[in-house]
């Protein structure tokens, strides 16, 4: 005859959702008006939120770039419910003339909330920043200069500072000889 609600709880006891991690480019350049994102994805979905705490080194200094969001996030959450969640890396307005070779930006993963690592997800995830500066040809020699049939000659151009970015120099060959294919 009692006719009082009983409460039931039900644990979850399946296993946590494996979290895999993305950017939506490998590289970010100086000055890009266009930030990157760097999206976590569980799988499966899972009802609980899950944080996923990242520190940030690597070889680009922490004024070269920022983490977008007020305050600055140190870790990505997906919601409950939700397969994804994600923190963008820009460089807008931020810009040197400094040419530099390739820089990275490394997020390694803490311990993750409510979910762990997939199976082939590295615990660190590198974001590469490409110097939007160009170095200066400061030198193209031809060695030897003079050369007789059967033989060859090398030309070798110089910068002056090694830069993150290929650099293509336009070269046009004239002259009577003929080329022998």
């Amino acid at each position: 005859t009692d006719s009082s609600d009983i409460i039931l709880t039900i644990t979850d006891n399946d296993d946590p959702a494996a979290v895999t991690l993305a950017f939506s480019s490998e590289t970010i350049a100086e000055g890009a008006s266009t930030a990157v994102t760097l999206t976590a994805t569980a799988t499966p979905v899972s009802g609980q939120e899950i944080t996923i705490p990242f520190t940030v080194s690597g070889t680009a200094e922490a004024n070269e770039y920022s983490i977008l969001g007020d305050p600055t996030p140190t870790s990505i959450v997906i919601s409950a419910g939700s397969e994804t969640g994600s923190i963008s890396i820009s460089t807008d307005g931020i810009n040197d003339t400094a040419v530099e070779i390739m820089e990275t930006i490394i997020f390694t993963i803490g311990d993750i909330t409510n979910g762990t690592l997939g199976t082939e997800q590295a615990a660190e995830v590198t974001l590469n920043l490409e110097s939007d500066d160009d170095s200066e040809v400061t030198s193209i020699v031809a060695n030897p200069s003079s050369f007789e049939e059967s033989a060859s000659s090398t030309v070798t151009a110089t910068i002056d500072d090694p830069s993150s970015r290929d650099l293509t120099i336009p070269l046009t060959v004239t002259g009577t000889a003929t080329d022998a294919d």
